[in-house]
């Protein structure tokens, strides 16, 4: 707030929703009286920044217009806060959940992985991004050989993926859950080079520790999960330039970083959201006092006063025109989808495979809904041709057998026999055996 510069005994007051003072741990009641609290005792708001719960925040989000408020959130990545027709007041600096997809499909044709299944957690907010991964793989023409969907116990719908041979398995569902379809994973022996897992990539350091409520040993979920691929957004714009700040991504990263060691405390994944959220309510604040001033000069004549309606509209339409370059690359809200930065990631029960970079795909989806993928040179890494060769894993069992020695990898790269160069074979016509 000291570098935004918006200091001043006249400076509107924000309420930070989902502040520990009116923590609403998710609740909608405890929430949703802390919103009310705050708009009954005052001070005068003119904006709500925060919210990070979707059922909390998609309530009040619904309710910004009839009290003449805007909404900033750095947290919220629901996909259904994206209606602007039902949430007009709403913004966020954070991408939604959906932004993810784009860079999935491009990563699976870039591999020429043509059939997939989804596994979902029935939640609203995992339903959404399987409906919108949905449409992204049919516009593709990757086939979905299988859609399951389920509430507390996912085995039955895990068998029913290994019934239908699905090798390439894309998961949505949290952490806690998590454990429990790798546990029916191991159990139906579905892991290693014959299946690739890839889920989302925000869970929690160790979760398969944290959050293991089955009777699989942790030893057998990292035997489960081995090689899994994990998806999200990058926290951090990999452009190495100076934003709005005066500051590249990099050099505001290290001051974050000596700033939790100062005071002790956990990084969050969302700091570089909340940072630039900061600076999106400086700018706006800063433009709406400036045409306010217009118009008061322009009514020397008359008493000048506006009512909250009127500073209300203003805010809206400042925020819609915000464009700056942030930490978390570029910041705006008028005429564009969705966007972010994504990260893809091959992990091993042990971390990220050794010489094994994770790399990003750019996502911004612009105006005209153009999808920028990486520079061909992040997608052809040695590192990663080495690990997947641009082979999906194998369906039934065929005629052919790839050995690869010693390699530590759930995909093993293919050593074409001298038939299988010459085309004579159907690439369908193997299966890769680690050994």
């Amino acid at each position: 707030m000291q570098e935004a510069d918006v200091r001043s005994e006249r400076r509107p007051a924000l309420l930070l929703h989902g502040s520990s003072k009116h923590q609403d741990m998710c609740d909608n009641a405890k929430g949703l009286r802390a919103f009310f609290d705050a708009i009954c005792y005052g001070p005068k708001h003119l904006m709500i920044f925060g919210g990070v719960c979707p059922s909390v925040t998609s309530i009040i989000a619904e309710s910004l217009e009839g009290w003449n408020l805007v909404q900033l959130s750095f947290a919220a990545t629901t996909p259904v806060l994206a209606d602007k027709k039902k949430y007009p007041n709403f913004f966020r600096t954070v991408p939604s959940d959906n932004a993810v997809n784009p860079a999935v499909v491009k990563f699976l044709n870039y591999y020429n992985w043509s059939r997939v299944g989804t596994l979902t957690q029935d939640v609203q907010r995992f339903s959404e991004v399987r409906n919108d991964l949905t449409n992204e793989l049919e516009k593709a023409d990757i086939q979905i050989a299988d859609t399951e969907s389920f509430s507390n116990d996912p085995c039955v719908n895990v068998k029913k993926l290994k019934d239908n041979d699905v090798r390439i398995i894309i998961g949505q569902f949290d952490e806690n859950l998590a454990s429990k379809v790798f546990c029916c994973a191991y159990n139906l022996n579905m892991f290693g080079s014959k299946y690739q897992w890839i889920i989302p990539g925000w869970y929690q350091g160790n979760w398969w520790e944290q959050a293991n409520t089955t009777n699989c040993t942790t030893k057998k979920l990292l035997t489960a999960m081995e090689g899994y691929i994990s998806v999200d957004f990058e926290p951090l714009s990999a452009r190495q330039i100076k934003g709005i700040s005066g500051r590249t991504p990099k050099e505001y990263e290290r001051e974050y970083s000596q700033e939790l060691q100062q005071k002790g405390v956990e990084a969050s994944k969302f700091h570089g959201f909340a940072y630039d959220g900061i600076w999106v309510i400086a700018k706006t604040f800063t433009r709406v006092m400036e045409l306010l001033r217009v118009k008061q000069r322009q009514n020397t004549y008359h008493n000048f006063t506006v009512d909250d309606r009127e500073v209300g509209k203003l805010v809206l339409d400042v925020m819609n025109e915000t464009n700056f370059f942030g930490v978390t690359g570029q910041v705006m809200f008028r005429n564009w989808r969705e966007n972010g930065h994504n990260k893809i990631q091959p992990v091993s029960s042990y971390g990220l495979y050794k010489n094994m970079p994770q790399y990003s795909l750019s996502s911004w989806h612009r105006p005209e809904d153009v999808f920028d993928a990486a520079r061909p040179a992040e997608w052809n890494n040695p590192a990663i041709a080495s690990w997947c060769r641009g082979f999906p894993p194998p369906r039934l069992p065929r005629l052919y057998v790839a050995r690869c020695m010693g390699l530590f990898s759930p995909l093993c790269p293919i050593i074409l026999s001298p038939s299988l160069q010459r085309g004579s074979v159907p690439l369908a016509a193997y299966i890769t055996l680690c050994v």
